[in-house]
């Protein structure tokens, strides 16, 4: 049981970390066009065809003018425009997007499907008669330990986000990464099922759910600063 848990563990850190990488160079990416945002600079299909449909040859609207026209009229002038993608929209962007660059509600609606497997676990046990212990590894699992896997591994994948040189030498590096983050989970669930094992499930449960609560409100905690 160990080693399948342990296996599946390593590998959704290896993923996450893997995926998160590119998807960190992808926001780096926003966040650049963000602060050196021109409207002048905004590339327009319509233009690059020099208004013409290149399947029918006939003539299209430019749709740089209604996008113009529709700037003078809410802000009356490009610049102010220009102005408020910089300041207010990107910072605003950017709390959106929170410190590992996915909110946690969507971490959450991503646990579901681990939260969904649990439910087999949750059904046996309230035959049992055991249920608020089922319950409360449902909640765990989706509120708490599922965000904080996910948040820690896409904070390690920000660390180091550059793509190296050569494939083996990136592949080395995210291995390394997901190790770390699987070794801080496997620490904390293979810690409260000995717990769980040597003292009482209530006590390894408590240590567990204390130790992800924790890093979620870490990793989550508050709006970011612009």
């Amino acid at each position: 049981t160990f080693i399948f848990v342990g296996g599946g563990l390593f590998l959704l850190c290896f993923n996450i970390v893997h995926v998160m990488r590119a998807q960190q160079r992808v926001i780096d990416t926003l966040h650049q066009q963000f602060a050196a945002f021109s409207f002048a600079g905004a590339a327009c299909y319509c233009c690059s065809v020099n208004h013409i449909d290149p399947s029918t040859g006939a003539a299209i609207l430019c749709d740089r003018r209604c996008v113009l026209g529709c700037i003078i009229e809410w802000f009356q002038d490009v610049t102010t425009f220009e102005n408020f993608v910089r300041s207010e929209l990107h910072p605003h962007f950017k709390n959106q997007l929170g410190r590992v660059g996915l909110p946690y509600k969507w971490l959450v609606l991503a646990s579901l499907p681990w939260t969904w497997y649990l439910f087999d676990s949750f059904a046996s046990r309230f035959r049992v008669g055991d249920p608020w212990s089922a319950a409360f590894d449902l909640i765990l699992a989706c509120f708490t330990v599922g965000p904080a896997i996910i948040g820690v591994n896409t904070l390690l994948a920000g660390m180091i986000k550059v793509k190296l040189s050569t494939p083996a030498r990136d592949f080395a590096l995210t291995l390394t990464l997901s190790f770390v983050g699987f070794s801080v989970f496997a620490t904390t669930i293979f810690g409260w099922s000995g717990i769980r094992r040597i003292t009482s499930w209530w006590l390894g449960a408590l240590v567990n759910g204390s130790l992800s609560s924790l890093i979620t409100l870490l990793i989550f905690r508050g709006p970011v600063k612009a």
